[in-house]
């Protein structure tokens, strides 16, 4: 999903006439690596919600990059795909 996110998001900046440290990264390595870091983090909240017994959160984030990565990838993807994704909403809730 990250490097799907990367190339979206990427190809959006430069339809914007921005780069990625107009948008708060120092470039697209430095994108992939919070977006790699956003992943693991909510494995391992999903993982605390599996053991708190919290129905449905078991695989939600997996669930909800190949749903991202899907959306990203398709032919008719556009900017939206990308800013429309909260970040903050935990998959699992």
């Amino acid at each position: 999903m990250c490097v799907a996110a990367a190339d979206l998001y990427g190809a959006c900046l430069e339809d914007w006439s921005a780069d990625w440290a107009s948008a708060g990264y120092a470039d697209r390595d430095d994108f992939l690596d919070g977006c790699q870091t956003w992943a693991w983090e909510m494995s391992l909240l999903e993982e605390d919600a599996v053991e708190g017994g919290l129905a449905g959160a078991e695989g939600a984030t997996a669930r909800a990059c190949t749903e991202r990565e899907r959306s990203m990838t398709a032919e008719d993807a556009v900017c939206e795909d990308y800013t429309g994704v909260d970040w903050n909403e935990r998959p699992w809730e």
